[in-house]
């Protein structure tokens, strides 16, 4: 037989997976995984895979890409052998990736005995054609990956809620917009993308941000794209730095629709509702809020999961997820806070997790009282 190595890091002598022949190949061995790729077990292998809750250091696209590219390189009835630390098919690493829609494996499992490290021994073969298989990775791709990075995904739940408070493409003023604690403007720029204005008429993005970095980099990016986008005066964007601790510089009912797109779990418990208050006092409308929901994944493995990658997120903010993750609060706890706040539940939507950020989330639409 032919053997080929393939590289992982700086190995010398191999070739990257990409790059080797179109079925060219029985089988292929991921070799190292047991002493390098997953050392220190399960947790410690997801901890690596989802740094900082998937965010910008997720490994979720290259793992779907490499196995696009495992796909490519073996002959028909071909076989992928590996090694994982999961205990059980339950488990999203590896077998959601292995499950996705474009590939259509029969996986065989194997136990390894704690005594030589636990985990299992897979082996899988591709049932269906690998031409369709590759046809439909791209799409995949940007379904748990792309949109995440991008937050499209999240602004796709968003724009039926924004269509209706504004009537559509076909009106006359602009859909007033406050996007509170919006960071980098990536949510919103996308209220500027040509295709978007044209079906839904155009929004008048105000961003209210904490972080002065962060708010220039707003700027910077929802200028940009409003003016590639040749938006009307009308619908400018404008940016504000806003320390949380005063009033929001807005009159009562200055907006149609307030935004705050997880930013809750990341207020301290005790300042939650007088942020919720301002955000009904400036919204005539309704105010759309998303929240982290980890306990709604559909298996234990799942869950588990979600709440390490919730609990790993608050890091990148500078936030010790021992004094934030009990403010992650489920669906009822949440509903209880909005009525406090004189805002009613009229809507609350899941939306399922990507596996680059394998979360479940609420969008909820509330309506201010009174």
């Amino acid at each position: 037989p032919r053997v080929q190595g393939v590289a992982w890091g700086s190995d010398a002598g191999a070739r990257a997976l990409r790059e080797l022949p179109t079925e060219g190949f029985d089988i292929v061995i991921e070799a190292s995984a047991m002493d390098r790729q997953m050392l220190g077990g399960l947790v410690a292998y997801q901890n690596r895979f989802y740094p900082y809750g998937g965010h910008s250091q997720s490994l979720a696209g290259d793992f779907l890409l490499n196995l696009a590219s495992v796909v490519r390189v073996l002959r028909p009835v071909g076989k992928f052998a590996f090694l994982t630390k999961a205990a059980s098919e339950d488990e999203v690493l590896p077998f959601a990736f292995l499950n996705l829609p474009n590939f259509d494996w029969d996986i065989r499992t194997t136990p390894i005995e704690e005594a030589a490290g636990g985990g299992l021994v897979c082996i899988c073969e591709m049932r269906a054609g690998k031409a369709q298989a590759l046809a439909a990775t791209p799409a995949i791709f940007a379904r748990e990956c792309t949109d995440e990075m991008n937050r499209r995904r999240y602004f796709e739940a968003l724009r039926p809620h924004l269509r209706a408070l504004s009537g559509g493409a076909g009106a006359r003023e602009p859909l007033r917009v406050l996007d509170y604690g919006g960071g980098n403007g990536s949510l919103f720029s996308w209220a500027y993308d040509p295709d978007i204005m044209a079906a839904d008429g155009p929004r008048r993005v105000t961003l209210l941000e904490s972080n002065p970095e962060l708010a220039e980099q707003a700027r910077e990016r929802l200028q940009a794209q409003a003016s590639a986008s040749a938006a009307p005066a009308s619908a400018a964007p404008s940016v504000c730095a806003h320390t949380d601790s005063r009033p929001w510089p807005f009159e009562d009912g200055a907006f149609d629709v307030v935004v705050l797109a997880f930013v809750l779990h990341h207020v301290p418990e005790a300042e939650r509702p007088v942020l919720l208050r301002e955000a009904r006092r400036v919204a005539s409308g309704a105010v759309l809020v998303m929240e982290d929901q980890p306990q709604a994944a559909e298996t234990e493995c799942a869950r588990n999961l979600a709440w390490l990658v919730t609990e790993e997120h608050f890091r990148p903010f500078g936030q010790d997820p021992a004094d934030f993750v009990a403010g992650v609060l489920q669906d009822d706890a949440w509903r209880a806070l909005f009525s406090e706040c004189c805002l009613d539940t009229e809507a609350a939507e899941p939306l399922g997790g990507t596996l680059r950020h394998p979360v479940p989330h609420l969008l909820y639409k509330l309506a201010p009282r009174g």
